[in-house]
């Protein structure tokens, strides 16, 4: 039988460390895509003409963001249990495989057996290659889920952020060390405590309110 053996090799492994790099988005834009372009140089503007000019700007570090969020501590350790479940059964699967084929390969070649008896064990083989598609699409699926909650947590931090600053400055940039776009800050403009703090909050009342 031409089978493919199952592996768990690195092409399954989802990586953790969930880095939400830019608030306003960390889609890679085509270099000959004028649309592109735009979307590079816009930068996020709250929509209200009557808003003050206060001359000011702030900065919140989203390294910092990513390891004080209780919303991606959460998500972590969800994502993360549900990784290696998925991990841990395709592995299983993977060395029940390898022994059905050697058994199946065995049992053909001494041709002792009936085929009616091949064929059940050439079926369990097949199933067992079911059932490992089925856990890759439930990685797959980890993965797309990651990627919502990531788009999510950076609106509800634009969200936060329009809401709670509008007025008091005109730009609040992004910061990180592994998109360090910013040089140097005066600390005394670094809000990012503050911005967790509410971040925080919001995702505890809106936890209490999903138990409820």
């Amino acid at each position: 039988m031409n089978k493919i053996l199952i592996t768990v090799n690195a092409l399954l492994v989802i990586a953790v460390g969930y880095l939400f790099y830019q608030v306003g988005g960390n889609k890679a834009a085509d270099p000959d895509s004028q649309e592109g372009k735009e979307e590079v140089k816009k930068p996020i503007v709250i929509e209200n003409k009557n808003v003050p000019i206060t001359g000011k700007i702030a900065f919140i570090n989203i390294d910092q963001i990513n390891e004080k969020s209780l919303f991606v501590m959460d998500m972590v350790k969800k994502l993360e249990k549900t990784k290696n479940s998925i991990e841990a059964s395709l592995e299983n699967l993977g060395m029940r495989y390898e022994e059905k084929v050697k058994d199946y390969q065995s049992s053909a070649s001494a041709g002792i057996i009936p085929e009616s008896e091949l064929a059940s064990k050439a079926k369990e083989i097949q199933n067992i290659e079911k059932d490992a598609q089925s856990k890759r699409l439930q990685m797959d699926n980890l993965g797309i889920e990651l990627n919502e909650k990531n788009e999510s947590f950076k609106a509800d931090i634009k969200n936060l952020i329009s809401e709670k600053y509008s007025g008091k400055f005109d730009y609040v940039l992004t910061y990180s060390e592994n998109v360090p776009l910013i040089v140097y800050g005066n600390p005394s403009f670094d809000i990012t405590e503050e911005v967790i703090i509410q971040i925080n909050e919001s995702y505890k009342s809106k936890k209490a309110v999903s138990k409820q």
